[in-house]
Protein backbone atom coordinates (compact mmCIF):
# COMPACT_ATOMS: atom_id res chain seq x y z
CA UNK A 1 0.00 0.00 0.00
CA UNK A 2 1.87 3.69 -0.91
CA UNK A 3 1.77 6.16 1.45
CA UNK A 4 -0.28 8.40 -0.85
CA UNK A 5 -3.10 6.25 -0.31
CA UNK A 6 -2.75 5.95 3.45
CA UNK A 7 -2.50 9.86 3.38
CA UNK A 8 -5.74 10.24 1.10
CA UNK A 9 -7.32 7.87 3.80
CA UNK A 10 -6.44 9.73 6.65
CA UNK A 11 -8.17 13.14 5.35
CA UNK A 12 -11.06 11.42 3.98
CA UNK A 13 -11.80 9.32 7.02
CA UNK A 14 -11.97 9.76 11.04
CA UNK A 15 -9.56 6.60 11.41
CA UNK A 16 -6.25 5.61 11.81
CA UNK A 17 -5.30 3.66 8.62
CA UNK A 18 -2.46 1.52 8.85
CA UNK A 19 -0.93 -1.60 6.94
CA UNK A 20 -0.48 -4.59 9.13
CA UNK A 21 1.23 -7.94 9.36
CA UNK A 22 -1.56 -10.53 11.01
CA UNK A 23 0.40 -14.45 11.63
CA UNK A 24 1.94 -15.17 8.46
CA UNK A 25 -0.12 -13.03 6.11
CA UNK A 26 -0.15 -9.35 4.88
CA UNK A 27 -3.76 -7.66 5.44
CA UNK A 28 -3.20 -4.97 2.91
CA UNK A 29 -5.38 -2.88 5.27
CA UNK A 30 -6.49 -2.59 8.94
CA UNK A 31 -8.49 0.67 9.59
CA UNK A 32 -9.27 1.40 13.38
CA UNK A 33 -12.48 3.79 14.25
CA UNK A 34 -10.73 6.54 16.86
CA UNK A 35 -14.12 6.76 17.98
CA UNK A 36 -15.83 3.32 18.90
CA UNK A 37 -13.02 1.17 18.55
CA UNK A 38 -14.01 -0.72 15.95
CA UNK A 39 -11.58 -2.69 13.14
CA UNK A 40 -12.33 -3.98 9.71
CA UNK A 41 -10.07 -5.06 7.05
CA UNK A 42 -11.59 -2.33 4.29
CA UNK A 43 -12.52 0.83 5.60
CA UNK A 44 -14.45 2.80 7.17
CA UNK A 45 -16.09 4.17 11.07
CA UNK A 46 -19.00 1.70 10.89
CA UNK A 47 -19.48 0.19 14.58
CA UNK A 48 -21.09 1.88 17.37
CA UNK A 49 -19.96 0.72 21.37
CA UNK A 50 -20.47 -2.51 21.68
CA UNK A 51 -19.49 -5.48 23.58
CA UNK A 52 -16.90 -7.57 21.51
CA UNK A 53 -16.65 -10.89 22.03
CA UNK A 54 -13.22 -12.22 20.34
CA UNK A 55 -12.12 -15.01 19.16
CA UNK A 56 -8.78 -15.05 21.34
CA UNK A 57 -6.33 -16.49 18.68
CA UNK A 58 -6.95 -13.62 16.53
CA UNK A 59 -6.37 -11.03 19.68
CA UNK A 60 -3.08 -12.62 20.16
CA UNK A 61 -2.27 -11.64 16.48
CA UNK A 62 -3.52 -8.18 16.90
CA UNK A 63 -2.45 -7.05 20.61
CA UNK A 64 -2.57 -3.18 18.82
CA UNK A 65 -6.29 -3.31 18.34
CA UNK A 66 -7.00 -5.45 20.75
CA UNK A 67 -5.93 -2.89 23.89
CA UNK A 68 -7.63 0.33 21.37
CA UNK A 69 -11.55 -1.63 22.48
CA UNK A 70 -10.73 -1.52 26.14
CA UNK A 71 -8.93 1.64 26.14
CA UNK A 72 -12.37 3.20 24.89
CA UNK A 73 -14.12 1.39 27.46
CA UNK A 74 -15.58 -1.76 25.74
CA UNK A 75 -16.20 -4.68 27.17
CA UNK A 76 -13.92 -7.83 25.61
CA UNK A 77 -15.91 -10.84 26.45
CA UNK A 78 -14.64 -14.10 25.94
CA UNK A 79 -16.28 -15.84 22.68
CA UNK A 80 -13.36 -19.13 22.66
CA UNK A 81 -9.98 -19.49 21.80
CA UNK A 82 -10.52 -21.01 18.30
CA UNK A 83 -13.57 -21.06 16.33
CA UNK A 84 -14.52 -24.27 17.45
CA UNK A 85 -17.75 -26.60 18.79
CA UNK A 86 -17.39 -26.55 22.55
CA UNK A 87 -20.43 -29.36 22.65
CA UNK A 88 -18.05 -32.04 20.87
CA UNK A 89 -15.17 -31.60 23.51
CA UNK A 90 -13.98 -33.85 26.07
CA UNK A 91 -14.52 -31.62 29.36
CA UNK A 92 -10.32 -32.10 30.35
CA UNK A 93 -9.92 -30.43 26.65
CA UNK A 94 -12.19 -27.48 26.98
CA UNK A 95 -11.27 -27.01 30.43
CA UNK A 96 -7.92 -25.98 29.07
CA UNK A 97 -9.34 -24.01 26.12
CA UNK A 98 -11.34 -21.71 28.40
CA UNK A 99 -8.06 -21.13 29.78
CA UNK A 100 -5.98 -20.57 26.89
CA UNK A 101 -8.92 -17.93 26.02
CA UNK A 102 -8.96 -16.39 29.36
CA UNK A 103 -5.19 -15.93 28.97
CA UNK A 104 -4.99 -14.56 25.74
CA UNK A 105 -7.50 -11.95 26.00
CA UNK A 106 -5.97 -10.91 29.52
CA UNK A 107 -2.54 -10.14 27.48
CA UNK A 108 -3.51 -9.01 24.74
CA UNK A 109 -6.03 -6.30 26.20
CA UNK A 110 -5.09 -5.58 29.66
CA UNK A 111 -8.27 -7.21 31.37
CA UNK A 112 -9.21 -10.81 31.69
CA UNK A 113 -13.04 -11.61 30.55
CA UNK A 114 -15.84 -11.59 32.34
CA UNK A 115 -18.35 -12.67 29.97
CA UNK A 116 -18.93 -15.55 28.01
CA UNK A 117 -20.55 -16.69 24.90
CA UNK A 118 -19.67 -19.86 22.80
CA UNK A 119 -19.23 -19.48 19.13
CA UNK A 120 -21.33 -22.30 18.43
CA UNK A 121 -23.18 -24.21 21.52
CA UNK A 122 -21.86 -25.26 24.48
CA UNK A 123 -21.17 -28.76 26.08
CA UNK A 124 -23.28 -30.24 28.83
CA UNK A 125 -19.72 -29.60 30.60
CA UNK A 126 -19.79 -25.35 29.38
CA UNK A 127 -21.24 -23.50 32.27
CA UNK A 128 -20.01 -25.59 35.52
CA UNK A 129 -16.13 -25.48 34.06
CA UNK A 130 -16.81 -21.26 33.78
CA UNK A 131 -18.00 -21.41 37.21
CA UNK A 132 -14.88 -23.56 38.70
CA UNK A 133 -12.11 -20.88 36.36
CA UNK A 134 -13.36 -18.17 38.94
CA UNK A 135 -13.44 -15.41 36.63
CA UNK A 136 -16.86 -15.13 34.43
CA UNK A 137 -19.49 -12.92 36.07
CA UNK A 138 -22.09 -14.20 33.35
CA UNK A 139 -22.21 -16.20 30.27
CA UNK A 140 -24.64 -15.67 27.11
CA UNK A 141 -25.42 -19.48 26.12
CA UNK A 142 -28.95 -18.66 26.27
CA UNK A 143 -31.76 -17.64 24.28
CA UNK A 144 -34.21 -18.20 26.87
CA UNK A 145 -35.84 -14.54 27.92
CA UNK A 146 -35.08 -10.88 27.83
CA UNK A 147 -34.34 -10.51 31.41
CA UNK A 148 -30.86 -11.92 32.83
CA UNK A 149 -31.55 -15.14 35.30
CA UNK A 150 -29.53 -17.14 37.68
CA UNK A 151 -29.12 -21.14 37.30
CA UNK A 152 -26.92 -23.48 39.48
CA UNK A 153 -23.66 -24.18 38.21
CA UNK A 154 -22.35 -27.45 40.26
CA UNK A 155 -22.99 -26.21 43.94
CA UNK A 156 -22.95 -22.88 43.47
CA UNK A 157 -25.06 -19.28 41.64
CA UNK A 158 -23.99 -18.72 38.20
CA UNK A 159 -25.88 -15.63 36.27
CA UNK A 160 -26.92 -15.95 32.41
CA UNK A 161 -27.65 -12.98 30.27
CA UNK A 162 -29.12 -14.02 27.51
CA UNK A 163 -28.49 -13.43 23.22
CA UNK A 164 -30.51 -12.83 20.86
CA UNK A 165 -30.44 -14.39 17.46
CA UNK A 166 -33.19 -12.34 15.66
CA UNK A 167 -32.20 -8.99 16.47
CA UNK A 168 -29.23 -9.85 14.81
CA UNK A 169 -26.99 -8.65 11.47
CA UNK A 170 -26.01 -12.24 10.29
CA UNK A 171 -29.74 -12.64 9.03
CA UNK A 172 -28.07 -10.48 6.09
CA UNK A 173 -26.54 -13.64 5.57
CA UNK A 174 -28.97 -16.19 6.65
CA UNK A 175 -32.06 -16.89 5.44
CA UNK A 176 -35.01 -16.19 6.16
CA UNK A 177 -33.46 -13.00 6.99
CA UNK A 178 -32.79 -9.14 5.81
CA UNK A 179 -32.93 -8.22 2.33
CA UNK A 180 -32.21 -4.54 2.47
CA UNK A 181 -30.92 -2.22 5.63
CA UNK A 182 -34.76 -0.60 5.94
CA UNK A 183 -36.08 -4.07 7.16
CA UNK A 184 -32.80 -4.48 10.13
CA UNK A 185 -33.66 -0.66 10.70
CA UNK A 186 -37.61 -1.20 11.35
CA UNK A 187 -36.94 -4.63 12.77
CA UNK A 188 -35.11 -2.90 15.88
CA UNK A 189 -36.47 0.07 16.28
CA UNK A 190 -40.00 -1.79 16.43
CA UNK A 191 -38.50 -4.06 19.13
CA UNK A 192 -37.12 -0.98 20.96
CA UNK A 193 -40.86 0.43 21.18
CA UNK A 194 -43.04 -2.72 22.00
CA UNK A 195 -40.38 -3.53 24.94
CA UNK A 196 -41.06 0.09 26.14
CA UNK A 197 -44.77 0.01 25.21
CA UNK A 198 -45.33 -3.14 27.24
CA UNK A 199 -43.92 -0.81 30.33
CA UNK A 200 -41.57 -3.84 31.71
CA UNK A 201 -38.06 -3.87 31.93
CA UNK A 202 -36.38 -6.00 29.60
CA UNK A 203 -32.87 -5.65 27.40
CA UNK A 204 -32.75 -6.29 24.01
CA UNK A 205 -29.67 -7.63 22.25
CA UNK A 206 -28.48 -6.40 18.89
CA UNK A 207 -25.78 -8.91 17.30
CA UNK A 208 -23.28 -6.79 14.88
CA UNK A 209 -20.48 -8.34 13.18
CA UNK A 210 -17.74 -6.06 11.35
CA UNK A 211 -17.79 -7.88 8.08
CA UNK A 212 -21.30 -8.08 7.98
CA UNK A 213 -23.07 -4.62 9.89
CA UNK A 214 -19.62 -3.13 7.67
CA UNK A 215 -20.91 -2.35 4.68
CA UNK A 216 -22.37 1.01 3.69
CA UNK A 217 -25.74 0.55 3.23
CA UNK A 218 -26.54 -1.79 6.58
CA UNK A 219 -23.88 1.02 8.49
CA UNK A 220 -26.94 3.37 7.40
CA UNK A 221 -29.71 1.37 8.76
CA UNK A 222 -27.75 1.38 12.09
CA UNK A 223 -27.53 4.86 12.07
CA UNK A 224 -30.59 5.47 11.73
CA UNK A 225 -31.32 2.99 14.82
CA UNK A 226 -28.87 4.61 16.83
CA UNK A 227 -30.70 8.15 16.37
CA UNK A 228 -33.55 6.66 17.00
CA UNK A 229 -32.25 5.43 20.22
CA UNK A 230 -30.43 8.26 21.25
CA UNK A 231 -33.74 10.87 21.42
CA UNK A 232 -36.36 8.05 22.90
CA UNK A 233 -36.70 8.12 26.23
CA UNK A 234 -36.75 5.21 28.92
CA UNK A 235 -33.18 3.26 27.03
CA UNK A 236 -30.61 2.81 28.78
CA UNK A 237 -27.31 1.47 26.58
CA UNK A 238 -25.41 -0.91 28.54
CA UNK A 239 -22.14 -3.14 28.16
CA UNK A 240 -22.79 -6.98 29.26
CA UNK A 241 -20.78 -6.26 32.40
CA UNK A 242 -22.38 -3.69 33.67
CA UNK A 243 -25.82 -5.65 33.68
CA UNK A 244 -24.15 -8.22 35.29
CA UNK A 245 -23.03 -6.01 38.15
CA UNK A 246 -26.33 -4.36 38.24
CA UNK A 247 -28.53 -7.74 38.49
CA UNK A 248 -25.70 -9.33 41.10
CA UNK A 249 -26.54 -5.64 42.87
CA UNK A 250 -30.00 -5.61 42.86
CA UNK A 251 -31.30 -8.96 41.89
CA UNK A 252 -28.86 -11.62 44.11
CA UNK A 253 -28.93 -15.12 43.70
Amino acid sequence: MSDELLDRLRAALPVAAAAFEAGTGRVGLVVVDEVNGFATVGAGNLAPPAPNAQVARMIEETVRLARAFTARGHEPAAHGYLWCDHFRMAEGEERATIARAVAAIRDATGERPVGWYCRYAPSVNTRRLLVEEGGFQYDSDSYADELPYWVRAGDRPHLVIPYQLDANDAKFFRGPGWSGGNEFFEYLRDSVDMLLKERRPRMLSVGLHPRIIGRPGRAAALERFLEHVARTPGIAVMRRADIARWWRQECPA
